[in-house]
């Protein structure tokens, strides 16, 4: 830029009505000016026409911003601000040899896009977990257990599902009632289960277990430790337990339903455990 009939005051001036936060630096780098945009940010005095109040001002944090390159996050007064500092021009024409900076202020977008990547995050976590239980959601329960199938399919190996029902000691058709009840559950039943296992509490009021390379009759100590777990629970009267193995011909679809059918057959006769 050249000065050529534009004296530096008028250059202020018109610089200084500017949203845009601008600073101008001399050929030593150093901040000799700055517009209002500037000063409302740092919460400085603005630079007098005469400079006379120039060294009284602290431009260290806009020192900072012009020598950090060209995106940088700084702290002031405790909150964290985000400058984009992507133009710099020289003015030519005049004695000190100024450079005008021209910095973005990127604070709230950034706060902004941080808030959207919460949000998105929440959002995919709530398509992916129980809200009561923290567990995975029918969803996700659902795309994990096809590939622990086709594994099955390929390999030959075996697959066992445990169908749980709680039998609560008062009031057992209150779901609210007993949401942190299950809660509680949930996590003692992680406790005893292997790390490749999969727990997944359903719409129903069901805990669903998956047991990768297990077979039906391999089931009972499992069992025998979620009864020594929770049996002791006051609010729990019993449980009732289906188990069922995969087979050559099953889909997703055909397993939990046997599932299903063998925890019914438990509670129906009044047993147990129901093999089906």
């Amino acid at each position: 830029m050249k000065l050529n009939s534009l004296t530096i005051d008028t250059l202020f001036e018109i610089l200084n009505d500017l949203q845009q936060a601008i600073v101008l630096t001399n050929s030593k780098n150093n901040v000799i000016w700055f517009n209002l945009a500037i000063a409302k940010l740092f919460n400085l005095q603005e630079i007098k026409a005469d400079s006379s109040n120039r060294d009284q001002i602290d431009t260290s944090a806009i020192t900072h911003i012009l020598n950090s390159g060209e995106d940088i996050e700084i702290v002031f007064n405790s909150q964290t601000l985000s400058f984009s500092h992507s133009q710099k021009e020289m003015l030519h024409g005049s004695d000190e040899n100024l450079t005008i900076h021209y910095l973005h202020d990127q604070t709230k977008e950034k706060s902004l896009t941080q808030d959207l990547t919460v949000l998105r995050d929440q959002v995919m976590a709530s398509q992916f977990r129980d809200p009561i239980t923290g567990l995975l959601s029918e969803r996700a329960f659902y795309l994990i257990l096809e590939p622990q199938l086709a594994r099955s399919r390929r390999y030959h190996n075996p697959l066992s599902i445990i169908a749980m029902q709680f039998h609560f000691a008062q009031d057992p058709d209150n779901i609210d009632r007993h949401a942190e009840h299950v809660r509680i559950a949930s996590q003692q039943l992680k406790e005893v289960m292997r790390w490749a296992d999969q727990l997944h509490y359903d719409s129903h009021g069901k805990f669903l277990i998956v047991l990768p390379e297990t077979l039906a009759n391999e089931v009972d100590p499992l069992i025998d430790k979620i009864d020594s777990k929770l049996i002791c629970l006051p609010w729990l009267s019993s449980i009732s337990y289906g188990i069922t193995q995969w087979m050559e011909t099953d889909s997703l679809g055909s397993l939990l339903k046997r599932a299903n059918l063998a925890l019914e057959s438990s509670i129906q006769q009044n047993q147990k455990i129901f093999k089906l």
